[in-house]
Parts: structure tokens; sequence; C-alpha cells
């Protein structure tokens, strides 16, 4: 009886091994894309199996040594998983790192719903091309909108905030050779001591009726 028992549970035996593979492949397609990944970052794909699959998978991964689990992104929901070198260089990197990315990137907070900087003073700006996030650790500093034209940073980080908007800064010039500024902070760009810090960066800076354009030549 037990042979036979046996042989009836084979096919749901195959297709949850055949699910459980499935699972592992999408976790480890998603966690290459992303670095990290959670709940909320499994919700923007929209694959199957779905995430109580997928979860059931990361943790046996985690059991085997292929991701780890711990709280990498302050700000995003909690289970969040890396693979074992994402979190190796996640631990190694260094304490006020700036970097930026655009808000369309599939590394970009926009439109998550979530904070990625806890209860920062920033709002996440649209998730549409043009705008761009800088971030010194995991902290967001700096926030553009229209290529460009209108910035917000967190005052509590001025610094950081600069060393975040000069790349990005160049980058949205590089197109045309130029980038225009209009507002900072709600308030003009001519005049703001701020942004004549950041044009020391660029070949050439303009004024004009309250607007700043900033040249790569």
């Amino acid at each position: 009886q037990a042979a036979v028992d046996a042989l009836r549970d084979a096919p749901a035996a195959e297709a949850a091994v055949s699910e459980l593979e499935q699972a592992k492949a999408v976790a480890r397609l998603l966690l290459q894309r992303y670095g990290v990944l959670n709940r909320e970052l499994f919700a923007r794909e929209r694959l199957a199996p779905g995430w109580p699959a997928t979860f059931r998978a990361l943790r046996l991964m985690e059991l085997a040594g292929e991701v780890s689990a711990a709280e990498f992104v302050r700000g995003l929901a909690l289970p969040q998983f890396a693979g074992a070198a994402a979190a190796a260089r996640l631990a190694a990197r260094p304490v006020g790192q700036s970097f930026w990315c655009g808000a369309t990137a599939p590394v970009s907070p926009c439109g998550l719903g979530t904070d990625p900087a806890g209860a920062g003073p920033l709002p996440l700006p649209r998730r549409t091309p043009g705008n761009v996030l800088g971030f010194s650790d995991d902290r967001l500093v700096a926030t553009s909108e229209g290529r460009g034209r209108r910035w917000r940073r967190d005052p509590q980080a001025p610094a950081a905030a600069s060393r975040a908007c000069i790349p990005a800064l160049a980058a949205l010039a590089r197109p045309h050779g130029r980038v225009r500024v209009a507002e900072i902070d709600g308030a003009a760009a001519a005049g703001c001591p701020w942004l004549a810090q950041l044009a020391g960066s660029f070949r050439r800076s303009t004024a004009h009726r309250g607007e700043v354009e900033l040249s790569l030549a």
C-alpha cells in the first residue's frame, strides 16, 4: 500500500519541487536586478509564483547560505534579502558615500509608497523620466524634477546633498551640454549660494530671469 500511495503522490511532489525551483529562479533574477529584495520590490514585477512561494524559496536559500536576511536599506519593509556578494558589498561600503539614481531606475524607491530614509524631510518625486534622487549612504538628501529644473535638499545634510548633486547635474546636462535650474528649495535659483558652489564644476554659468544655465562647454 505504501508503494501505491507513493506513486499516487508522485505528481504532486514533482509539482511542488518544480514550483520551488521556479521560485528560486525568480528570486535569483530579482536579486540580480535589485541587489536587495523584499515584498514591496517583488510586487513591482507581478511574477509567478507569487510572493508566498518566493518567500519560502528565499528562506531555504538563506539556510543554504545563498542569501542573507537583514535590514540592508532603512525604510524598506522587512524582511529584506540579499545575495551573499551584495550583502558583503553593503556591509563593506564606506560611511558617507554619496550617489544618485534616476527616479525610473530599478533600484529607485519612487512609486513604492515608502520613504527610503525613514522619516526624512524630502518627499519622493514621481516615478517619471527626468526626475532624480541623491543619496548619502541610504539617506535621501536631494531630489530633482523636470530634468534638473527644480531641486530640493535635506537642510540637515547640505554637504552630502552637494556631493550627490554634482554628478547628477552633470549627467542631466550631458545630452545637450547644459542644464537649466529654475528653482531650489522653492525659491528662484539665481543668487542661490549653493548653486554658485555647484557651478564651479561646470565650464560656464549664466543667469537669466531667475534661472541659471550650467554648461559643460
